[in-house]
């Protein structure tokens, strides 16, 4: 069923994708010891991973990184907590060989073992490093067991540019060593915030950890008109529904190809039962209140620049405008002037997060097409920002 807002899992509620699927499966299958999926929010990342993983059947754990999304920093703690936890769902699952691998990691240091059936497993996050789990320790440990079984453990981080803000320990590095020293590990990591995950990643720092590590990229983009047409018309069908094609066209000319909220009108359609303008709109807007609370998540932990950047997407909400035009307005609502240097940070910024992008005429756009609305249809009607997106409605609009 196309039209279920969770992420998808099973191949036959994956819509297109099959090219970027069966690379992703055979990176895996090879043994490419870091693969990162990349794309703009929504393009079906999280659901081209967890297809992908239900169709190899290795053996796989999934941390997803957006449960830190307004933290400042992230503990230690937290990792640790968010690792025992998909441990657990594994040792529940894959029952072949869990017996001999729980009592492997018993002899890591900061592990607990519980041999109950299935075995559950319980991590030290250590008030002080030195009592913490060896997470060194552990994923070799985790990796001699696959390779014993003849597999490899798929680590996977979803939205992992999160991690950036990992305080405590380093988990590039510690993805560098494995890729180096651990055989039977392997990681997956998906990034919507494509600039700050590369940057995660160090990529293209000859500093960082991972530098000159080969990996294999696998970038995911929207669907094309004609493709979000099939798709809605499509799913449309496996709810017994039926809309006329110009109001299939109508959905596709305002949701630029982004699957995820063009699942979401057929979601909101479903519960309606009907597609029509009013339906439509409905969903528009509640999809925007989503968007901007996204939008917020990212704002509160960058207080000192928030104005700046709410100013910018103000900006370019109607249409898109040049550096000089959006700095200029930035400046008049501060009333006095900014350096270069400053400016061009915060666009970057901006830029890195995937809220906006530079066109090749040298004009800048917001990416996500909810999100322009929730900038044009509240923040130019006088709305305060914080209002807008701390709660993603302003009264009048529910």
């Amino acid at each position: 069923m196309y039209f279920e807002e969770q992420p998808k899992s099973d191949l036959k509620d994956l819509y297109n994708y099959r090219e970027e699927l069966n690379l992703l499966i055979q990176a895996v299958k090879r043994g490419d010891r870091l693969i990162v999926i990349e794309g703009r929010r929504r393009t079906g990342k999280t659901s081209l991973l967890l297809t992908a993983l239900t169709q190899i059947e290795q053996p796989n754990i999934v941390v997803d990184a957006r449960q830190f999304s307004t933290r400042v920093t992230i503990a230690r703690r937290d990792f640790i907590e968010a690792l025992e936890a998909e441990l657990n769902r594994l040792f529940a699952t894959k029952r072949g060989w869990v017996e001999r691998l729980a009592t492997a990691v018993k002899k890591v240091g900061g592990v607990e073992v519980e041999m109950s059936v299935p075995p559950r497993l319980s991590l030290s996050w250590g008030g002080r490093r030195k009592e913490a789990v060896n997470l060194v320790s552990l994923f070799s440990t985790l990796g001699e067991a696959a390779v014993s079984h003849e597999t490899s453990l798929v680590i996977a981080l979803d939205e992992a540019q999160e991690f950036k803000r990992l305080a405590g320990f380093n988990l590039a590095a510690l993805i560098a060593h494995t890729y180096d020293y651990v055989r039977g590990v392997q990681w997956v990591v998906t990034g919507s915030q494509v600039g700050v995950l590369h940057d995660f990643l160090g990529f293209d720092n000859a500093r960082a950890p991972l530098f000159g590590r080969v990996l294999t990229r696998i970038p995911l983009k929207g669907l094309s008109k004609e493709d979000s047409k099939s798709f809605l018309k499509q799913g449309f069908e496996q709810i017994g529904l039926r809309p006329d094609d110009q109001m299939l066209l109508r959905v596709v000319e305002r949701l630029d190809g982004t699957v995820g909220w063009l699942t979401y009108v057929g979601v909101v359609s479903k519960r309606r039962q009907r597609l029509d303008e009013a339906v439509l709109e409905d969903a528009l807007m509640m999809g925007s209140k989503l968007a901007a609370s996204e939008f917020e998540d990212y704002l509160s932990i960058r207080p000192q620049a928030r104005r700046r950047y709410v100013e910018i997407i103000k900006a370019v909400a109607e249409t898109p405008r040049g550096w000089s035009e959006i700095k200029r307005a930035v400046e008049n609502v501060e009333g006095r002037g900014i350096s270069d240097y400053v400016f061009n940070q915060l666009l970057f910024n901006l830029e890195k997060a995937n809220f906006i992008e530079k066109m090749p005429g040298g004009l800048y756009v917001i990416v996500d097409p909810l999100l322009a609305r929730a900038a044009r249809v509240w923040l130019l009607r006088g709305a305060s920002a914080r209002v807008v997106f701390a709660h993603g409605a302003v009264e009048g609009d529910m």
